[in-house]
């Protein structure tokens, strides 16, 4: 958005000093972004016999941002699995490993480090492709106004950094033994084990923070839970029975560490140890839970009963 004098091409000094025509610039938007894309792709093998059987897929998504610069890639397995490893015994299993890399997501809402905010506001009459390549000699910032959080869109899509990959493996397995054709034991794990790695700099040479500044971190979310039930079910010529009745253990643990600091040492070298300001910081939390539960749905003709442990009973009419 911009206001001033008509637009009547006359020549005009612009923000890089240079004398332009003082004509309305219509394709701004298209001149800066890119026409974003997603390529996703998937492969899958299946098989199995009378006692075992299984899938297994893997999958690649690679997108682009309409931002410059800016990606994001998965890449996704999955196996399932079921096993009748006798008459009384059947094995389940269902497991899921993403990798998964951002490459810098552009910053929104503020203005620091975002290159949206000038692909909005710049002047109709400014070319934005004249701010290229965001830098000057020294490879310092170059601004387009006075105002020096008022990002240059290219140097925020090219010098401003950051990284983020994550590794996330979910596993559920399970083993039921038929004592009888009624009752039968379930015992089942279940695991989430996420681990998260972040990258970022505000380079040398920023307009704000000519010095620069960096921050890193690692952390890891490990859930488990153990349960171990005894089931029952039956048909009774109108009547049909199914209850059950376990426990479950679930234990979870969060930990992080990271290192943040300003000021480098050596110029657009970007590194910690490079940094004369840092601080590190640690934090580790451990939760568990231990829980009972239990059920019973009574069916008998038309209606239907349902009784839970908690919070107490109902009755639905069919």
């Amino acid at each position: 958005m911009s206001w001033g004098a008509k637009l009547d091409g006359t020549s005009v000094i612009q923000s890089d000093g240079v004398s332009r025509p003082y004509v309305a610039q219509k394709d701004n938007i298209k001149n800066f972004y890119n026409v974003g894309s997603t390529f996703s792709n998937t492969v899958a093998v299946s098989g199995g016999n009378q006692t075992v059987n299984f899938r297994f897929s893997a999958s690649n998504s690679d997108a682009q941002s309409v931002v410059p610069n800016s990606t994001f890639s998965r890449k996704s397995f999955n196996l399932s699995t079921n096993a009748n490893l006798s008459n009384k015994v059947v094995f389940e299993s269902v497991m899921q490993y993403n990798i998964e890399n951002g490459e810098n997501r552009t910053f929104l809402s503020d203005t620091p480090k975002n290159p949206n905010f000038a692909a909005q506001m710049l002047a109709t009459s400014t070319d934005i492709r004249i701010l290229a390549p965001g830098v000057d000699s020294r490879g310092y910032e170059s601004l387009w106004n006075s105002n020096v959080y008022s990002q240059n869109p290219y140097f925020a899509t090219t010098k401003v950094k950051n990284t983020d990959d994550r590794n996330r493996f979910m596993g559920n397995f399970s083993l039921r033994y038929n004592l009888t054709d009624n009752l039968y034991v379930r015992g089942r794990l279940g695991t989430d084990y996420n681990q998260l790695k972040y990258w970022s700099i505000e380079p040398t040479g920023i307009a704000y923070s000519t010095r620069g500044s960096l921050s890193q971190s690692t952390r890891k979310i490990v859930e488990t839970n153990a349960e171990l039930l005894v089931g029952f079910k039956k048909d009774f010529d109108q009547i049909s029975l199914n209850a059950l009745i376990g426990g479950n253990k679930m234990l979870r643990t969060n930990e992080g560490q990271g290192i943040s600091g300003g000021q480098f040492n050596v110029p657009f070298n970007y590194f910690p140890s490079n940094l004369i300001t840092s601080n590190w910081n640690y934090d580790y939390t451990k939760l568990g839970i231990n829980s009972l539960f239990a059920s019973a749905d009574l069916g008998y003709k038309p209606c239907f009963l349902n009784a839970f442990r908690s919070p107490g009973l109902v009755l639905n009419a069919c």
